[in-house]
Order: structure tokens, then C-alpha cells, then sequence
């Protein structure tokens, strides 16, 4: 991308052009007149961003070798001062010879001082010295940890990177830098383990990633939207993670990891449903105790998809199949309330919902409250009003509680767009449409792939010895052998 319409072999790089595309207007640009070494001959501008830059840095080690240097006195050639800068005449190490405005513009916005020679118009000396407020290393925020590294990633791509390479110290950990936004220019890092992750997954985030044509990225959506295969698949395709250990061991693992700057979280992919529904402590836990979780979120999916759609099809087409004692219970519950079973869970569901958005957008100190005063004052009141039955609130509740079972949170969102399909089936069809609807969901999970993954892996694979040991529990950890067969990695072994 060009800044403006001339070609990079038509462009002079004077201060002059610099400043007619940065604007002279701008309170945060320093412009600062100087001679080298006092000479007027080597008359020269510098300029940066205020507020990016180390000033104090900059000063001791690149301003004050400018006056005080004594082999800049026996330079003759404004272009042999260049040389003299990046052999050593000034003490900062990263000095970078540009030759293009693109590059100068990305550096100075990026955190760094450039150097205009009067004289020299075909290249710029830029000197890095970021420095700009940066959140600390603290506690992820929306993934708890209850046994694990307790730093999350924040909003500096610097910081991000350091965490990574602290957790894993190896040679082969590839970070690649990129640019996304062409207004922004945001900077990304692709992050995978050579000799072990599959080079065509690499190269496949590569071009995805050098496909993405937009103005900035502000939020995690412009980048997963863009780079998934099924764009109106409401289920995520593309993990984002808070933590850097759930990042590492992704890696480990054979996928791919991106990081993208000013976002306090990371991407993974292929995303797969299994990684969805396992959390980082299974793998800090007892392996007894993390498979019976494991296998309790499982049970979670099915009760929070299915509950209230099954509800619906018993007491309104299917009474038969009822228990007598329990059928004349919810009789005697539902006696005196106006709307049908269907209306009830509507209700129920979109109440539920609301209170859920109220608890997120307040401030925290609120949401509790909300809560509370929603789910017990209300609930009781329109209970003794006779809006709803007492047994449409246990189904409500028993829903919504094993919809917190699951850790992943768009995970649960996808299954909560799929619960309210499910009620319309029922309501329309009772078990027949109702089981209709499950087999055409479960028909397009199978058929999803996440960058030439399964969905549904191992599920749809022909990895059956992985199912159950990979899926269903969690097997101790010195029985387990290799990596996911799912992501193709080069060195299928991880422990001897």
C-alpha cells in the first residue's frame, strides 16, 4: 500500500514531503531543527510522536552524539554521515536505513525518531525507541484459573511475545510479523513451532491473513470473521484464549497461534468443538476428576440444547409419555396461568437472556445486583401472579445453569441461538420436528471444517482409538503418547 500516488522510484524523501502527508497540524508530532556536529552544512530534521517514543533515550544515545561526536568533523559526504551513524557514531542500536516513505511513515507511528539529511533526498535514518503506557501482566478476566499460570495476555504484542517465550524456550518457535489495516496498521505476529506444526496449516494462515482488506482491526471479530471457511456458522471455528499457558499448549499441540497488537487476547486455530468444551485445568487436575467433569459437560450440552425444546414436545403433543404422578404435578402447576407452555419458555428464555446482557454491560459492582433482584424478586413475583408455572422456572433454571458448565463463552452463545430453534421445532412438531432439527445440526457439524480440520474431530475421522481418550476423558498424562492426529503435525510424538 502506497501513501500517496507516486511510485517508490518517483519518491524524494524530504522533510517537506513527510510532514505534507503526517500534516504539520498535529499537537502530538515533535519537529525539531538541528546541525550535526554543529555544522550547517549537515542541517537536519527530526521528528516523532509524543507519547511514543523514550525522549530520554533518545537524547543520551542518538541527540547528544550529534554534538559532541568527534569523527562526524571529518565527514565531508552528507551520505558517508549516514554510515557513520549505523557503524557506531551514536550509541542507539536500532537504527534502520529507509529508503521509502511507506517505511519511514510505519516507523515513526510505530514508536520511532527519524533523521532528514537537507541534502539527502533517497533515504532516512530512523531510530526505535518505544515507549508508551502499557497495562500489566494480570489475571485474565473471563477465564478463571484455578490451577495454573496466573498472567493473561494484554493489550502490548511485546509483552504477549515475551510470555510465550518464556513458557517455551525453544529454537524452533517461529514469531512472524505482519501489518493488517489499511488505516491502522495494525501489527500481528503468527506464532507456531517449526518441525512440528504442519507447514501447510501455516501457509494456509498466511494467505488468509493476506486476504483481509479493511480499513482496522479494533476487535477479535474482524480478524475471525475474515479468515474462517463457514462465515455464517454461528459456532466459533477460531479459539481466543486469555492465557498464555492455553496458548502454549495449542502450539505444542501442532496449531497455529496469531496475536494481534491493542487486543488482550489471542487467537488459535483450527478450532475444533473438542477444544471447546475442555478447559486448561483438566490437565492440572486428577485425570479421575477431569474426566468426570469432562464427561458433566458433555451432559451439560444436551440438558441446556435440549431441555426446554423437550419440555415443550411432552406436554404439548406427547402427555402420554409422562409419568401419571409427575404429569398431574406440572397439571397443578400450570392451573391459573394463561399461556401455553411454549409462550412460558419464550418468555422465560428471552428474560433470562436480558438479565444476562444487564449482569455483562453494567458495571460490575451492579451486575450482581441485577441479578439477584432478577432472578429471585422478579422470578418469585410473576411465579405468585401466576405468569409462569413453578415447573417452566426448574426447567429455566436447570438450562441456564449447565450452560455455565461450559467454558468456552461463544461456544455457549452458538448453543443458545440453537435452543431457541429448537423450541420453535417442538412447538410446531413435538419430538418428530424436534429430532428433525437435532439431526440437521448435527449433519452440519459434520460437515464443517476448520482449516481442512473436522469440525467434529475425531468424531468424523478415521482416528477411532482417539474418541474416547481424547474426547470423552482425560487419561493420565504419562499415557499420553502423541499429538492430535486431527492437526497433522510433523513430529507426531510428544513424550517417550
Amino acid at each position: 500500500m502506497a501513501w500517496f500516488g507516486k511510485s517508490k522510484e518517483q519518491e524524494k524523501l524530504t522533510f517537506q514531503a513527510f510532514i505534507d502527508i503526517l500534516g504539520a497540524n498535529n499537537q502530538d508530532v515533535v519537529i525539531r531543527e538541528i546541525n550535526v556536529s554543529g555544522d550547517p552544512r549537515f542541517k537536519a530534521h527530526i521528528c516523532f510522536v509524543d507519547g511514543l517514543v523514550n525522549y530520554q533515550a533518545l537524547s543520551e544515545s542518538v541527540l547528544k552524539p550529534f554534538q559532541q561526536e568527534l569523527v562526524f568533523d571529518e565527514i565531508k559526504d552528507p551520505h558517508e554521515l549516514f554510515t557513520a551513524m549505523m557503524e557506531g557514531a551514536v550509541y542507539h542500536t536500532f537504527a534502520k536505513r529507509r529508503n521509502t516513505m511507506d517505511d519511514i511513515l510505519t516507523d515513526v507511528l510505530g514508536g520511532s525518531m527519524a533523521l532528514f539529511l537537507e541534502k539527502v533526498t533517497d533515504e532516512v535514518l530512523t531510530f526505535e525507541a518505544r515507549s508508551f503506557p502499557t497495562r500489566s501482566v494480570e489475571q485474565p478476566s473471563d477465564e478463571n484459573v484455578l490451577k495454573g499460570s496466573k498472567s493473561g495476555f494484554v493489550e502490548s504484542i511485546r509483552s504477549n511475545t515475551v510470555q510465550i517465550r518464556r513458557k517455551i524456550q525453544s529454537p524452533n518457535l517461529r514469531l512472524e510479523a505482519g501489518k493488517i489495516g489499511q488505516r491502522t496498521h495494525t501489527s500481528l505476529v503468527i506464532c507456531y513451532i517449526e518441525g512440528l506444526t504442519n507447514p501447510k496449516l501455516v501457509q494456509t494462515v498466511r494467505e488468509r491473513l493476506a486476504a483481509i482488506d479493511v480499513d482496522g482491526v479494533l476487535t477479535t471479530a474482524v480478524i475471525e470473521e475474515n479468515i474462517v471457511e463457514h462465515k455464517y456458522l454461528p459456532f466459533p471455528q477460531v479459539m481466543i484464549t486469555e492465557r498464555p499457558d492455553n496458548f502454549c499448549g495449542k502450539l505444542l499441540d501442532g496449531q497455529v497461534g496469531i496475536i494481534i497488537d491493542e487486543l488482550p487476547t489471542a487467537f488459535i486455530v483450527p478450532g475444533t468443538m473438542t477444544q471447546f468444551i475442555r478447559a486448561p485445568e483438566d490437565y492440572a487436575n486428577n485425570f479421575w476428576i477431569a474426566s468426570m467433569i469432562i464427561l458433566l459437560r458433555y451432559l451439560a450440552i444436551f440438558v441446556t440444547l435440549l431441555f426446554p425444546a423437550f419440555y415443550i414436545a411432552l406436554t404439548t403433543f406427547h402427555q402420554e409419555m409422562i409419568p401419571t404422578e409427575l404429569a398431574i404435578s406440572i397439571m397443578k402447576s400450570k392451573m391459573g396461568v394463561p399461556f401455553p407452555s411454549f409462550a412460558e419458555v419464550i418468555l422465560m428464555l428471552l428474560a433470562f437472556d436480558m438479565l444476562m446482557e444487564a449482569g455483562l454491560r453494567l458495571p460490575q459492582n451492579m451486575g450482581q445486583t441485577v441479578s439477584i433482584v432478577g432472578a429471585l424478586i422478579v422470578g418469585q413475583a410473576a411465579v405468585d401472579a401466576q405468569i409462569v408455572s413453578p415447573a417452566m422456572v426448574i426447567v429455566i433454571a436447570t438450562t441456564a445453569i449447565t450452560s455455565f458448565v461450559i467454558p468456552n463463552q461463544d461456544f455457549t452463545n452458538a448453543l443458545r441461538l440453537w435452543r431457541f430453534i429448537f423450541v420453535v421445532l417442538a412447538s410446531l412438531g413435538g419430538l418428530m420436528l424436534l429430532f428433525f432439527g437435532v439431526l440437521v445440526l448435527f449433519y452440519i457439524l459434520c460437515t464443517v471444517e476448520s482449516f481442512g480440520v473436522p469440525y467434529l474431530s475425531p468424531y468424523v475421522a478415521a482416528n477411532s482409538e482417539e474418541i474416547i481418550p481424547d474426547t470423552m476423558i482425560r487419561l493420565p498424562i504419562w499415557m499420553q503418547k502423541f499429538r492430535p492426529r486431527a492437526f497433522n503435525a510433523q513430529d507426531k510424538r510428544k513424550q517417550k
